[in-house]
């Protein structure tokens, strides 16, 4: 390779660099662009529901707080109704003692107005004549229950919560009951970690909750954050602005944040960089081989041209020159151009293909957190439904018992007006009372008669098992046909004095707040919140019907599967690809449970329209680049090859052409005879390089071929064989040597002639010797 070449190979290969870098560089910066542009949108969604949410947290903090103190309101109220009635109430210590394990409390006590005791279940941290107290004793004052008082003294092992009812102008009793049942509700239902740890940013993104006030944290997904300073990890005081939108690294991981101002609580919607770091990476890498790949290709191909046409000695005819020292090759150029134009074509293909899939691998990703999210939260759900029915059935029996407990003890209570008051007093929608036979004695409402049925099935026939002998009966929640309202009936045995089951007390309650609870952890609610990028959804199957459970779109809710597009390959667990619904092309991935089929969808244009821009911008900086590569392989300077050409002008010019004056003065031109004999004897243009060759027999000196042959030479039939080499030249100054073909560097050109029928000897001189020598045989001519 001549040193030109290398130069060039050099250049290339600097130039292929810097454009993979360039390339690299502004593949990843549009990568990261689009996909911010992306968690903009993530970011948005989130904080517009944000507020609602919180609102609703603190509405479900409230109700379910509002619903465990009026349970044990009612608990006191009960205490102060057997108290008003004679129903076995007595201020002694083995009465609450008995009272305690009644109500299914943690501690019964009769107090003073003053807070002095006067009969307790068990031993109380609590000093009632203390001021935080006073609460309390609302309960003179208003004739009703108090409202609650909760003393929680961690560093005392102290969590209690303390609840008063008034037993007369200067009694009152007390509940002490642990809250850690309301706490653990509040948790799961309207805390701020309920509602944060289910909202869903990216693949791992989530929303971290930052006092205002305080600039603590007080929620993040690690637990061990909570309580810390959010200045202290990492969080600048002054990113913690409405709407401001920043990078921040949290314990050594970089995240993207926006954040959302409610009330006084910074929520910060953080996404980490790594969501689409490996994604982008492998994206970006494969981009970049093929760019690199290709043009590599173009160059390298291009190059081995060029070494070949320097090898071959291609003339300058084939280079188109360009102002005064450069050149162009269009042979090169053409090829170039080809394979530059089929390269980017291949690259824009690429670059399409790894668009696609990085979408899909995003969505895939985005649907299966989803899936996974789903799968946990009717888990928990389900876990959840069965612990708060428990929960509330367990206390609306011991409602039961407590109206048990007061009817055996005053049998002259079981009267409407009567238990229409206690009923109103623990809260229950109906009181009924039966007999030994299961017909109905007495009730809180107007109606007079009914009797448990003797059928087995029906719903009243379960009740009937407490007069052989079970305490206690809890029927599943049932709707009314008439009214259509969901209610439950609980039963207990009641008992004479020699503890024979001899009648029934039985209730009727109205669970709302179980109702509404229980409606949160249904299929349509868990569902309608679940979001899966933008304008992404979930819907469900119900596997027994295969009908559609839940919809967005309530126009399909109870449509068959195959009716709105899902045929029986895509009802099955771990299914993800497209389905079409309603029309509607959807990247789906599905998720089977023990009821339904769920799945999560996302439209194709939600996460597809990234790949044209991106693609059409990839193009843009591959043509750039190959239209800065391109010059450095199809252009040449010709300040080294500019004299050694002229040389060769020039001299063929005198080779070829003569001057003659004749006598009258006339001036001709003409082609001289070794012209004429070079041209037309051999023509050598046309010989292969195998023949074009000059060797030495004996390696004489120059000057004595001269002096030996050329008047010979001068003959007609000798110089018939005399031809120019421009590709030979003499190395060792006047020794003539073998040499073959090579591509003219820095030597002088040589004549070679051969008298083959005379000496079948070469000579070798310089061209100015022949040039003499043509000259004087024209002269000789003339004469």
């Amino acid at each position: 390779m001549s040193k030109r070449l290398k130069k060039k190979s050099m250049a290339l290969a600097v130039a292929v660099t810097v454009c993979a870098l360039a390339m690299g560089l502004l593949l990843a910066s549009m990568q990261t662009r689009l996909s911010q542009e992306e968690y903009a949108l993530e970011f948005d969604r989130v904080a517009a529901e944000l507020p609602d949410l919180v609102k609703m947290a603190r509405s479900e903090t409230e109700d379910n707080t509002q619903t465990f103190d009026d349970l044990y309101r009612t608990r006191a109220a009960s205490i102060a109704f057997m108290a008003a009635n004679d129903a076995g109430y007595e201020a002694t210590d083995v009465k609450m003692a008995e009272l305690k394990d009644l109500l299914k409390v943690d501690n019964v006590l009769v107090a003073r107005r003053d807070g002095s005791i006067i009969a307790k279940a068990a031993d109380t941290k609590a000093d009632f004549s203390r001021a935080r107290f006073n609460q309390l004793r609302q309960c003179f004052e208003t004739g009703r229950p108090s409202d609650p008082v909760e003393v929680d003294l961690p560093d005392q092992d102290w969590l209690m919560r303390y609840y008063a009812a008034k037993i007369d102008d200067d009694t009152m009793v007390i509940v002490e009951q642990n809250p850690q049942e309301l706490h653990a509700l509040v948790k799961d239902t309207g805390s701020t970690e309920s509602m944060l740890k289910n909202i869903s940013l990216g693949s791992h993104g989530f929303v971290l909750a930052v006092s205002a006030k305080t600039h603590l944290i007080t929620y993040h997904p690690d637990q061990n954050m909570i309580g810390t300073d959010a200045l202290d990890n990492g969080i600048d005081i002054d990113n913690l602005e409405d709407g401001k939108t920043f990078f921040t690294s949290v314990k050594n991981t970089s995240l993207y944040c926006r954040v959302k101002l409610v009330d006084d609580t910074y929520y910060v919607l953080a996404i980490p960089e790594s969501d689409t770091a490996t994604a982008r990476n492998i994206t970006v890498g494969v981009i970049l081989f093929a760019f690199i790949s290709i043009v590599a290709a173009v160059a390298l191909y291009d190059l081995f041209v060029l070494a070949d046409d320097e090898h071959n000695d291609h003339g300058d005819h084939e280079y188109v020159k360009i102002g005064r020292n450069l050149r162009f090759n269009p042979a090169v150029g053409r090829r170039a151009t080809a394979l530059s134009i089929a390269g980017l074509v291949l690259l824009l293909a690429v670059t399409f293909y790894m668009q696609t899939l990085f979408a899909l691998s995003s969505q895939a990703t985005v649907n299966r957190e989803r899936v996974e999210q789903i799968d946990q939260t009717l888990k928990n759900n389900a876990m959840r439904e069965d612990e708060l029915t428990r929960q509330y059935s367990e206390h609306y029996a011991t409602t039961c018992h407590i109206i048990a407990y007061i009817v055996e003890h005053n049998p002259e209570l079981a009267t409407r007006a009567n238990l229409h008051s206690l009923a109103e007093t623990l809260g229950v929608e109906s009181i009924y009372l039966y007999d030994g036979d299961g017909n109905m004695t007495s009730s809180s409402t107007s109606q007079r008669s009914y009797s448990l049925s003797t059928k087995y099935g029906d719903s009243s026939y379960e009740f009937r098992s407490l007069l052989a002998g079970k305490d206690e009966y809890i029927q599943p929640l049932s709707i009314n046909r008439t009214t259509g309202e969901t209610y439950q009936y609980i039963g207990v045995a009641l008992y004479d004095q020699d503890g024979i089951a001899d009648g029934i007390a039985q209730i009727a309650v109205r669970p709302m707040r179980l109702e509404e609870m229980l409606k949160s952890t249904k299929i349509d609610a868990v569902l309608d919140g679940i979001k899966a990028g933008a304008g992404g959804f979930a819907f469900a199957i119900e596997k027994k019907e295969g009908t559609v459970a839940y919809h967005p779109n309530n126009l399909l809710m109870g449509k068959k599967a195959s009716e709105i597009g899902l045929a029986d390959e895509h009802l099955a667990d771990g299914f993800s690809d497209f389905i079409y619904i309603d029309n509607q092309k959807l990247y789906a991935s599905c998720l089977e449970t023990g009821d339904y089929y769920v799945y999560v969808a996302a439209p194709e244009d939600s996460f597809m329209h990234q790949r044209v821009p991106l693609t059409i911008a990839t193009g843009i900086i591959a043509a750039i680049c190959f239209v800065l590569i391109y010059p450095l392989l199809t252009l040449d300077t010709i300040r080294g090859e500019e004299k050694r050409s002229k040389r060769e002008d020039d001299f063929t010019a005198r080779r070829y052409n003569i001057t003659v004056t004749t006598s009258d003065g006339r001036i001709k031109h003409s082609e001289s005879a070794i012209g004429r004999w070079l041209n037309i004897s051999f023509k050598w243009e046309d010989k292969p390089p195998s023949k074009n060759s000059a060797q030495s027999s004996d390696g004489l000196p120059a000057s004595e071929y001269l002096s030996s042959f050329w008047p010979s030479c001068l003959k007609t039939r000798c110089l018939a064989r005399v031809r120019y080499s421009p590709t030979s030249w003499v190395m060792t100054g006047s020794t003539a040597s073998t040499y073959s073909r090579s591509p003219l560097q820095s030597c002088t050109p040589v004549w070679l002639s051969q008298c083959a029928q005379s000496c079948r000897r070469f000579f070798v001189c310089c061209p100015m010797c022949l040039e003499r020598a043509a000259r004087r045989y024209v002269d000789f001519s003339r004469a």
